[in-house]
């Protein structure tokens, strides 16, 4: 006998048994009083012809939205029911009383119980009356439906199912001892083998032979003309009850192959379930153990039902009780309507001739009334097969598993079809609203467009951001920008190919409140045709950037940025409001900071930012920008990050370390040129920057190691007035790398000075005793002193046999100096001497007897408006 076993519709998880409380019989509801109103957006949407690339105008007409019957129960018992074939019946079991709570309790223990599974499993029987021997000890003192337990289990895990009979149609010998010897069988030899099982324990068991809607089934060639199948039935109790061993033993696949996995469902099933995939021949009806039997063709205009269906508890309310559904009345699409409980999410897909109809379905949950609406919209005339799925959870997350399937008859199309973009649980959940574009899934993209605009709203408290992928799944980067319009009140999602061929824009979205990560939430299909070399692509963008009302003027189309030795560095230049200000970072792939990879400043001649990265090798890089308003005390953040990819670059840049100071006061880097990096050559004790500003700027020095701790002497700053040049000397005192700072102010500033420009010493060849300068003021210059004795240090030293210090400068004849000596900022008394030693042609300022040495000068005219032009650090020989 041949026989088609199991949904052809793989289950992709096994379902652990259940308790299966008696549940009221399956009776198609009477129409509600209050009949289900469609309170989600409905995406079935006629759309109006629109220009992808033109904005959303909320003064024009809102597309029409095809809204499912607002009565749908009441409009389903006003159908038409053309024969009495197609009329609905109640299925009623014909005995009330067998799925009692004693016989489900003890079904679900003797399912549950491992120690059966795990005693079952290693029987090893060498004939089948060793087998039956077996069963007759181990059953000694259990009940009847545990004994029946035993025979289900151990067919399942012992018997596969012949595939090579089924699909050649040359069965081999089906009888118990055939079965056994093989290991193998169809439908006919599992029935066979459980009779014979049971009579041999003597419970009372018979073999029943009819219709399945298992593999290979299709319900559009009509009723079937002979029987197909066969499983049994048992009495417990006085009560009848079904078996189907076969498809509780695992199922075919696919590729025609079968896998064998336990479905307890079929152990001692539920009649009024049973009936929507098994109807016993004519002659045997009464094995359909219903109250009023039904006939062929009720069975074949019933949809086909997988267990799922019934462990979940759904309820179709749309079509009532059919297996084929048709589109609406004058509308483009099908509609499925289904209850759930709280705890059961539906997918669907549309397939014909066993291709998904991409864009073919959209699932919509209806809170309030706790119904799923299925819509299901074809693109061709001709039959389609609807898939529903369930899992439980309260996400769409995970894996499903068929629970219902139905035949979608096109007989004639619209002239304008619609198809649905991908959503999930979350773009409902969340409340969002597609804008545009309407009533389809797959987005056109012709030559000359850059990129296309999906338009979503949302509540106020939802977040938004995209990802769009290639054929092969891989993420394009730079390809798609996402921000909230708050002048349209809509989110524009907008995506750039980067080639010719098939992608996919993905929308994810999160609550603000929300700190885990985006969802899923709507997915359509682009088809971009004869996109432009090189394609166009987004910085990466913040809701920041729009907020602070930032404007892109370089480089524009261009995510991503290629820097080569003959061009190593990227500008970005950015406009914003006067009360914006930035600041940029650039990043390695290890989102490593790259020290002083960037220079960012205003502009103030152009009224732009400018922010230069400068990557230090080859390799790909980000470099953000980020922003706050001048009045905000806290960080910034970040508004836009472009990818760098740096390109076989010989050596690392070396962008100059400025300020914004440096470009508000104008400052002209003289000497040396390039960046702010400098190596100190073996010739050279010091390093000599040179700088032009305006004359009511000031700037002084400082010198620090790489541990930042200053250098004492370590720096010299003055105005050179002749050659208007401000002179920045930078002494290193051993080898290593060090940090020379420029600081400014307004002369007319009380305030302190401020960083202007920085530059980064690497000292290879300092030899001891190491360049100092000593402290100088301005005045020092201006009076065009020189220092004669001692040169090149800022120490001046002392020796025990001598009681004194000797510091020699030279000064014009109109200059006289004075000076002094402190000791822990007091000035010691008497501890210095000044007279001008004319054979050396030089001031003679003599110190004792330690510590800080100050010197003193001023005209000679008037000694008494002495000012600090020089000091020095005295110390004994034996400190040096």
């Amino acid at each position: 006998m041949g026989c088609r076993i199991c949904p052809c519709q793989k289950p992709i998880y096994t379902i652990k048994p259940v308790d299966r409380k008696t549940p009221s019989p399956h009776i198609i509801p009477e129409p509600d009083p209050n009949p289900i109103n469609q309170e989600t957006q409905s995406p079935h949407i006629i759309p109006e012809p629109v220009d992808k690339a033109s904005d959303y105008n909320p003064r024009k007409t809102e597309p029409q939205i095809h809204q499912p019957p607002k009565d749908i129960l009441e409009d389903i018992t006003k159908e038409k029911l053309p024969s009495s074939a197609e009329k609905f019946i109640d299925i009623v079991p014909a005995d009330p009383d067998a799925f009692n709570q004693i016989f489900i309790q003890q079904r679900q223990e003797a399912v549950n119980r491992t120690s059966y599974r795990s005693a079952i499993e290693r029987w090893s029987p060498t004939s089948l009356s060793h087998l039956t021997d077996i069963l007759k000890t181990f059953s000694g003192g259990k009940s009847v439906i545990h004994r029946h337990w035993f025979i289900f289990y151990w067919i399942a895990s012992n018997i596969h199912y012949d595939t090579v009979s089924y699909f050649t149609k040359n069965y081999q010998d089906q009888t118990a001892e055939g079965v056994f010897r093989t290991r193998r069988g169809v439908c006919a030899g599992y029935a066979n083998m459980y009779k014979y099982l049971c009579d041999h324990l003597q419970m009372p068991c018979e073999v029943v032979s009819g219709y399945s809607k298992g593999y290979g089934f299709d319900d559009r060639e009509g009723a079937p003309s002979e029987v197909d199948h066969a499983w049994n039935v048992v009495e417990i109790d006085h009560h009848w009850y079904l078996v189907e061993s076969t498809w509780g033993a695992g199922h075919v696949n696919d590729k025609k192959e079968f896998e064998q996995r336990l479905e307890a469902y079929y152990f001692l099933a539920r009649p009024n379930e049973m009936i929507y995939h098994h109807l016993p021949r004519k002659e045997e009806e009464r094995w359909q153990l219903l109250e009023t039997p039904i006939s062929m063709a009720q069975y074949m205009s019933m949809p086909k039902l997988r267990p799922l269906y019934f462990e979940y508890k759904l309820e179709m309310y749309q079509p009532r009780n059919k297996g084929v559904v048709y589109l609406e009345p004058n509308q483009p699409y099908a509609l499925v309507i289904l209850k759930t409980p709280s705890n059961v999410v539906l997918n669907a897909n549309l397939k014909r001739h066993d291709e998904i109809v991409e864009g073919g379905e959209s699932t919509i949950f209806d809170k309030r009334k706790r119904v799923y609406n299925c819509y299901f919209a074809p693109a061709s005339i001709g039959d389609h097969k609807i898939s529903i799925f369930a899992k439980l959870g309260d996400t769409d997350i995970g894996s499903y598993d068929p629970v219902l399937d139905l035949t979608l008859e096109v007989k004639e199309m619209m002239v304008s079809p619609i198809s649905y973009p991908r959503t999930w649980k979350l773009f409902h959940d969340l409340g969002m609203k597609l804008v545009s574009p309407m009533g389809t899934h797959l987005i056109n993209m012709n030559s000359g467009e850059k990129f296309t605009q999906i338009a979503i709203r949302t509540p106020s408290d939802v977040e938004l951001m995209g990802e769009l992928a290639d054929s092969d799944g891989q993420s394009v980067m730079c390809g798609n920008r996402v921000y909230y319009d708050r002048q349209k009140d809509y989110w524009r999602c907008r995506f750039a190919p980067n080639k010719s061929g098939i992608f996919s824009a993905s929308i994810f979205a999160r609550k603000t409140s929300d700190p885990g990560n985006f969802q899923s939430a709507i997915l359509f299909k682009i088809c971009a045709n004869q996109i432009s070399l090189p394609p166009f692509s987004f910085p990466k963008t913040w809701q920041l950037f729009y907020d602070f009302n930032l404007k892109i003027l370089s480089p524009v189309s261009r995510g991503i940025i290629v820097v080569t030795n003959d061009k190593p560095t990227v500008e970005v230049r950015m406009q914003g409001p006067a009360d914006v200000c930035l600041d940029g970072q650039l990043e390695n792939d290890r989102k490593e900071a790259i020290l002083r990879g960037h220079t960012i400043h205003y502009d103030s001649e152009s009224d732009v930012w400018r922010c230069t990265f400068v990557p230090n090798r080859s390799g790909m890089f980000e470099g953000f920008i980020f922003a706050k308003k001048r009045s905000d005390s806290g960080d910034f953040s970040a508004v836009a990050s472009y990818i760098i990819d740096a390109r076989q670059l010989s050596s690392a840049g070396n962008p100059l370390d400025t300020k914004q100071i440096f470009y508000d006061f104008k400052f002209e880097v003289i000497y040396p040129e390039g960046g702010s990096k400098i190596v100190l050559p073996d010739n050279r004790s010091f390093v000599e920057v040179r700088l032009k500003t305006p004359s009511d700027v000031v700037l002084m020095g400082s010198l620090t190691n790489d541990q930042n701790q200053k250098i004492f002497g370590g720096h010299e700053v003055y105005y050179d007035r002749r050659h208007d040049i401000w002179y920045c000397r930078f002494a290193p005192n051993e080898n290593g790398l060090f940090h020379a700072t420029i600081l400014a102010k307004k002369t007319s500033d009380d305030s302190l000075f401020y960083e202007a420009v920085a530059y980064h010493i690497e000292a290879n060849y300092i030899t001891a005793p190491a360049l100092s300068f000593p402290q100088t003021w301005q005045e020092f210059y201006d009076f065009d002193l020189k220092i004669k004795s001692p040169r090149s240090r800022a120490t001046a030293i002392w020796s025990d046999d001598i009681p004194y210090s000797e510091v020699l400068i030279r000064a014009p004849d109109d200059v006289q100096l004075s000076c002094s000596i402190q000791y822990k900022h007091q000035t010691v008394e008497n501890g210095t001497l000044v007279q001008y030693d004319y054979e050396r042609n030089a001031w003679q300022l003599l110190f004792a007897p330690e510590h800080t040495v100050s010197c003193y000068v001023s005209p000679s005219c008037n000694s008494s408006s002495a000012t600090d032009k020089i000091s020095y650090d005295l110390s004994r020989i034996s400190d040096v």
